[in-house]
């Protein structure tokens, strides 16, 4: 207990830092509804942790060695937080994706997703609670981390010819094969010309989250989203396309 005090002052006393560095100045903040932190843009997400049967509403803080829970309260406050496996050696705000806190091991507690895009390629991080070590653990083998696991690769059920905005005289057109081949047209009338192409891979197949790997373009991947059986969200850096089969 009086450890997690202590990281709770800590980490207050760095939201106080981080305000400063972003030019802030205690009376700015005071100025914001009243000294309330929420106001200040330092909440990148929220959500709901499920723990020993009762729920807590948690707003996200995404720093840059570490995701902070804080209770939704005017009053900075700390619920718990989750540490990177790795540096992320970019801006964590950007990068972030998603987060999600579905009990992934059946244990009844919420577990911890994040996703994030890094150099174009989608990393999850995914920690299991531990509550006899009263706190998030990492787990490698569920996670896409470049150097902790290898990529696995999944195809079911995405073989097909899938449409922009399922439209088939869109501009835009990705095939997929039985093996999890894929292939981006640029369609133009009845001309399709080959833009881009590679295999897809699995990030988090619970939650529908896949990458395509490019073969033609280096450091090149493309996030998916399941959206249905026959949806899906294609795009890099936040900016997604809504694709459906019709085939």
């Amino acid at each position: 207990m009086m450890m997690k005090k202590l990281f709770a002052l800590l980490a207050a006393l760095a939201l106080c830092l981080m305000m400063t560095a972003c030019g802030g100045t205690q009376d700015d903040t005071d100025d914001l509804a009243g000294g309330d932190w929420r106001a200040t843009g330092v909440v990148r997400a929220e959500g709901t942790i499920t723990r020993d049967g009762g729920d807590v509403y948690v707003l996200v803080c995404v720093n840059d060695d570490d995701a902070v829970f804080c209770y939704d309260d005017e009053t900075y406050a700390v619920y718990d937080y989750v540490d990177y496996p790795v540096a992320l050696e970019s801006d964590p705000w950007e990068a972030f994706q998603d987060i999600d806190f579905a009990d992934r091991n059946g244990d009844g507690d919420s577990d911890v997703a994040m996703l994030f895009e890094l150099d174009g390629a989608g990393v999850l991080m995914v920690w299991f609670w531990d509550a006899e070590a009263e706190a998030f653990v990492f787990q490698p083998e569920e996670s896409q981390v470049e150097g902790s696991v290898e990529a696995a690769m999944d195809h079911e059920g995405f073989e097909g010819t899938w449409y922009l905005d399922g439209d088939e005289t869109e501009v835009s057109v990705i095939i997929i094969g039985t093996d999890g081949d894929w292939v981006l047209y640029d369609q133009q009338g009845d001309t399709r010309t080959a833009m881009d192409s590679g295999m897809i891979e699995v990030l988090d197949e619970a939650q529908g989250h896949y990458t395509a790997v490019s073969e033609v373009y280096d450091s090149v991947s493309y996030n998916l989203v399941t959206a249905g059986a026959d949806g899906f969200y294609w795009g890099v850096s936040g900016a997604y396309d809504f694709y459906e089969r019709l085939d």
